[in-house]
């Protein structure tokens, strides 16, 4: 028999599993950045810093394979690569307009 607190505990967790996105939700790259820019967005963060995440989401998607559509198809091994090519591929500033 669940105590009173038990059940308020097991209900707490049904609804969290119930908010939960299935796995048949797919988020395009576009669709995640644009709801996780509504986040920051409603956190109020500078306009400078929106425009920086856009700016950053801009050079991974050009350096990404364009046959990749959904974020569920970004995986650790690609993050990591990115991560090498800018360490030691990239060139500072390489394709920005406002610095050499």
């Amino acid at each position: 028999m669940l105590h009173k607190e038990d059940k308020k505990n097991q209900t707490r967790v049904r609804q969290i599993r119930h908010d939960r996105h299935t796995p048949d939700d797919r988020y395009t790259l576009h669709d995640a950045v644009e709801i996780f820019i509504k986040a920051k967005e409603a956190e109020r963060l500078r306009n400078s810093t929106i425009k920086g995440y856009y700016d950053t989401v801009r050079y991974f998607r050009d350096w990404l394979n364009p046959d990749i559509e959904y974020i569920d198809e970004i995986k650790s091994s690609i993050l990591r690569d990115y991560i090498n090519y800018l360490k030691n591929d990239r060139l500072p500033y390489q394709g920005s307009r406002h610095q050499k």
